[in-house]
């Protein structure tokens, strides 16, 4: 596949942002230094790749990967389905609520990038992008041990444990470990490796495996445990040696059991039960069942982006209600099933089929290569086990940045990779020919390419600035300690109703329930179906003197609406 230097320049931001976008957090500046900065970042390096594509889209559409973009291409259309007509605010929709920020513009960014990636993807990009996680992985695994050692410099207000890298929680953290630590054993079984760099790399396995285990969350052992198997099966496959029938079924056979024992125990049944299931678990098949009823009650565009939280009180089980009355929920913690719940059945459709192709592109790569690349097995791992942690958790954007790259990668890499078999080639001799011809102008036009990418940074910087700067506003407000300053802040738009509840509490705790009212009926009228404002109302008439009984008459009557499995006292 020819390269121009709109792939060497997409290559280079795609190389950049996985690791920083992980990376990326803001304390002391934001006051969600994990997601707001995050979702910063995404979007300007989305924007600029975007614009680079189009400066030569024609000739990326000859390229073989028309199903993957018509997937894309639906993807990203019903991304603004949702986004008009699904029943959300649609601030809420756009920037996705405030500690998750998974919106229509992450979730387009998330895409631009899935879809460049594709299209870049070689050889060489997945060694750099192996070694972008491996890297990013031990910047990391650095943090977790400072944070577990107690040295961390960053005073951190953790209702978890020690260990939450650069992701605001444990099951994030441990899960990127684990991510890290699939591709550092795919980096060890190179057969060609240094005896002393195996040894560093061993060490450094074992100490990254000990801070998933100090992590207190599976999530990090599944995904380490899945993603080191398929590698082992890759490695197996891949070396002359070793690729026998007498070998691999065995293999098959022992992983297999192993995957069931797990699997059964997640849901208590077996001899792990006691070790691995958890009443998370069986609040996870709540979340899930609220999803679906979701998905039934607005099939077509779903409830809109980040709106899970809005519709899981009035939508969830009886069981559900009995068990956690008082526990809520902003996502499914299940990445397919929150697709079906705010996008309807079409986004759901459309994530499986990316899947899907996904593991299809993997399967022919697989059976056409047939031999350990220990790069492509690493992202293979790590993909699947980005997979298998997001059908128990959410979509955590330091997370899924890695998801939505490696899938592209996979997919262009096959796509190579039956571009450079002699058959392919003289099938695609006439279309190469005229890469060929378009290359030389392309490399012409580099200052048009460059002005592009620029036009779609700054593009991408004011779609998103605002909103840190929103957040960024709100953070100084209430270290300064000022209610003139947090109600300045809250009304900064774009309006983010989480944020403007926030600052109501602090008023109330204050004593400003006048200011906290007036907050309180923007958040209302931003969103009549957010329960914890009609919760505040319903609160802080019954600390006055003289309630008004209408008001609180109307705020029992939407929370038994919003909630009607409980009784509103």
């Amino acid at each position: 596949m020819n390269r121009t230097i709109d792939d060497t320049l997409m290559s280079k931001i795609l190389l950049f942002s996985g690791p920083a976008i992980c990376l990326l957090i803001t304390p002391f500046i934001s006051a969600d230094p994990f997601n707001q900065s995050k979702m910063t970042l995404l979007v300007p390096c989305a924007l600029s790749i975007f614009a680079i594509m189009v400066t030569n889209f024609k000739i990326y559409l000859i390229r073989n990967n028309s199903i993957f973009l018509i997937l894309i291409s639906l993807f990203i259309l019903q991304l603004f389905f949702v986004l008009f007509f699904a029943p959300a605010p649609f601030n809420q929709k756009f920037y996705g609520t405030n500690g998750r920020n998974t919106g229509f513009l992450t979730y387009l960014s998330f895409s631009i990038f899935a879809l460049s990636a594709s299209i870049i993807s070689s050889t060489r990009v997945l060694r750099k992008m192996a070694l972008g996680i491996l890297g990013a992985g031990l910047i990391s695994a650095f943090y977790s041990t400072l944070q577990t050692l107690g040295l961390d410099p960053i005073p951190w207000a953790n209702p978890y444990n020690n260990i939450i890298g650069f992701l605001g929680n444990p099951n994030f953290a441990s899960s990127f470990l684990g991510i890290f630590g699939i591709v550092g054993f795919s980096f060890i079984l190179q057969p060609q490796l240094n005896n002393r760099v195996r040894a560093v790399s061993v060490f450094c396995f074992i100490g990254n495996l000990l801070l998933i285990i100090r992590s207190n969350s599976l999530q990090g052992i599944l995904v380490l445990g899945l993603g080191c198997t398929i590698i082992a099966f890759l490695f197996l496959l891949g070396t002359p040696k070793l690729a026998r029938t007498a070998i691999l079924l065995p293999f098959l056979g022992l992983a297999s059991i192993a995957g069931s024992t797990v699997g059964l125990a997640m849901l208590n049944i077996g001899p792990l039960s006691d070790l691995i299931y958890k009443l998370s678990v069986r609040q996870r098949g709540y979340y899930w069942h609220a999803a679906i009823e979701m998905l039934k009650s607005h099939p077509f565009v779903g409830v809109g982006f980040d709106s899970y939280g809005d519709w899981y009180l009035s939508l969830r089980s009886a069981n559900a209600a009995f068990h956690t009355a008082s526990t809520n929920s902003n996502e499914a913690h299940n990445i397919f099933l929150n697709f079906g719940a705010v996008g309807g059945f079409p986004l759901l459709t459309i994530s499986l089929l990316l899947s899907i192709f996904t593991l299809w592109s993997v399967f022919k790569y697989v059976i056409r290569a047939r031999q350990y690349n220990w790069a492509y097995a690493g992202l293979v791992g790590a993909w699947l086990g980005y997979i298998a942690q997001g059908i128990i958790s959410i979509n955590q954007i330091g997370l899924a940045i890695w998801g939505w790259i490696l899938m592209g990668v996979l997919v262009g890499i096959e796509i190579q990779s039956r571009e450079a078999s002699h058959k392919a080639v003289q099938k695609s001799e006439a279309k190469n020919s005229l890469i060929k011809e378009r290359v030389s102008v392309v490399g012409r036009r580099w200052k048009l390419v460059a002005f592009a990418g620029l036009g779609g940074l700054l593009t991408g910087l004011i779609l998103v600035v605002p909103n840190f700067r929103a957040d960024s506003s709100f953070n100084s407000a209430i270290e300064a300690r000022s209610a003139e300053k947090i109600i300045d802040a809250v009304l900064l738009s774009p309006h983010d109703n989480k944020r403007i509840i926030q600052g109501v509490q602090v008023l109330a705790t204050n004593g400003l329930v006048d200011q906290s009212k007036r907050l309180l009926e923007i958040v209302l009228k931003n969103n009549p179906r957010d329960y914890n404002g009609w919760e505040l109302v319903l609160k802080i008439e019954n600390t006055l003197m003289k309630p008004n009984p209408k008001i609180v008459a109307l705020a029992k009557k939407k929370m038994q609406k919003l909630n009607p499995e409980i009784t509103i006292k």
